[in-house]
């Protein structure tokens, strides 16, 4: 193997003898070591020894299948000290360069889809002139591994550094649809709307609400980075973009008052001051809040209420939890508006606030004494799937009786004066209307945990016929969803 150093005054051409057949062949933890070294003495700018020292060392690695790891590593290593070097030696830079690039060309030979070394042989092609040689390049990449999110976005990033702004979009939506589980292409995507001058606000803020469930930190960079850039021009823009954060944030469970710190310290509005009094004291009834004005903003509270609500539980505080998730019930919008008014089609968040606060009155009686708030919770979820059987919304009727069936379930109260006030009831009701909605929709909903409480309160009640075969029911349903422990469990108890 043959490289050449310029130096100050005269190039040191540097050839290494092969290695004794005799001697056993490097391993990977020595190849480490010879490139820390190889580093260590680039930092003392003794380029040449640490090239002489890689190229022994490789010379040492073998041919077998089991040292391709070293050789790829030591192959790497010279072709970045070879990199770096050209750098500091202009005369020597283009001779330097091209050796870089033989040594990344051997890596991509045995690793042909390894990212760092083609994003570094992508960037010697562009330093050497030959951007067209780099595109084709990463484009080859891409093509022979669609999937690859990484791959894409250094496409991407090669298109951006050009300004060829389009095409970057092109190349990280395609790496973003190839790879459904990777973070890059979608950040990419974020930034690079940001930096288009005029931002495409209306494309970005699609892009966003796509992003905030299955990527909430990229769409809270996303909404953080409007705020950041609209709040003095564009104050409307502002507090949409800052209700949609504070949404993903408190779904996640990420919301503290140290979250509000990283939005603009010269940001006034009214949206923020109230949201920061809120927060001083959530547990009290704020009047004339400006998240109080519209439904959906109310909505975005009651989220922020259950987020700082749990928050209360890690700390071990139930009366808080309960003090904040009291006051939320209060500020939640009426369930008609998630029936009829702007909420139509949203998550019903109150229904997630009400079914808290009822597990909370199970879980510590102390909190209320004598029933009184769990059976006004109760209450309030029977009127609201009143209002769910007016609007014949089956998926709010099908919630509805499973939230009750699960609360009653959970008290062991399973048969009652009241025809509805039960766990028997409400289950039964809540599978059939799951059914229905199968039905109609052509879809599957297994619902194995709903099939195991309604058993329980039939063996509780004598029925053993059914309870054996809703136990069946929910072992098949939990083997549909792969939860093996429950179907055992489910089959056990079927069989005694």
């Amino acid at each position: 193997m043959r490289s050449t150093i310029a130096g100050p005054a005269l190039a040191v051409i540097l050839v290494l003898p092969a290695p004794a057949p005799a001697l056993a062949a490097l391993g990977y933890e020595e190849a480490q070591t010879a490139a820390s070294s190889a580093r260590m003495l680039e930092r003392e700018r003794k380029s040449g020894e640490a090239v002489a020292l890689v190229q022994q060392k490789f010379q040492e690695c073998g041919h077998a299948e089991d040292a391709r790891p070293c050789r790829l590593l030591l192959q790497f290593t010279l072709g970045g000290l070879l990199e770096r070097h050209a750098a500091l030696q202009p005369t020597a830079s283009t001779q330097l360069l091209n050796e870089a690039a033989t040594h990344y060309r051997n890596v991509l030979g045995e690793a042909p889809n390894h990212a760092t070394t083609l994003n570094a042989l992508a960037r010697v092609y562009q330093k050497l002139g030959d951007a067209l040689r780099a595109e084709a390049l990463l484009r080859q990449a891409v093509d022979a591994y669609p999937n690859d999110g990484v791959l894409g976005v250094l496409l991407g990033d090669f298109y951006r550094a050009e300004r060829r702004l389009d095409r970057a979009l092109d190349a990280y939506k395609r790496a973003a649809d190839g790879d459904p589980e990777v973070e890059a292409p979608r950040r990419r995507l974020i930034e690079l709307y940001l930096d288009l001058q005029p931002p495409r606000l209306s494309d970005l803020m699609k892009v966003l609400a796509d992003l905030e469930s299955r990527f909430p930190s990229v769409a809270e960079f996303g909404y953080r980075s409007i705020i950041d850039r609209s709040y003095r021009t564009q104050p409307s823009l502002a507090e949409t973009s800052l209700l949609k954060w504070v949404s993903v944030l408190a779904r996640s469970r990420r919301l503290m008052k140290a979250s509000l710190e990283s939005l603009p310290a010269g940001w006034t509005a009214r949206p923020l001051t109230d949201l920061r009094r809120y927060m001083e004291a959530p547990g009290q009834r704020h009047a004339s809040m400006w998240w109080s004005e519209r439904p959906e903003r109310s909505h975005v509270l009651v989220e922020v209420a259950l987020a700082l609500g749990h928050q209360r539980l890690l700390e071990r505080d139930p009366s808080g939890a309960a003090a904040i998730w009291e006051t939320g019930v209060q500020l939640a919008p009426d369930f008609a508006e998630y029936m009829f008014g702007p909420l139509r089609g949203q998550h019903m968040i109150t229904l997630d606030l009400l079914t808290e606060l009822a597990s909370l009155y199970f879980k510590y009686p102390s909190l209320d004494p004598g029933d009184r708030k769990f059976n006004a919770v109760v209450n309030r979820l029977f009127q609201s799937k009143g209002e769910a059987y007016k609007a014949d919304d089956l998926q709010a009727i099908q919630r509805h009786h499973t939230i009750l069936g699960t609360i009653f379930a959970k008290k062991k109260v399973w048969t009652s004066s009241h025809f509805a006030l039960n766990g028997i009831f409400q289950l039964e009701n809540a599978i059939g209307t799951a059914e229905r909605r199968d039905q109609r929709d052509g879809s599957y909903q297994p619902l194995p945990e709903l099939s195991a409480m309604l058993a329980e309160g039939k063996e509780t009640l004598g029925d053993r016929a059914g309870a054996r075969r809703l136990f069946l029911q929910a072992a098949q349903t939990y083997l549909d969803t792969d939860q093996l422990d429950h179907t055992k469990e489910a089959l056990d108890r079927a069989s005694r």
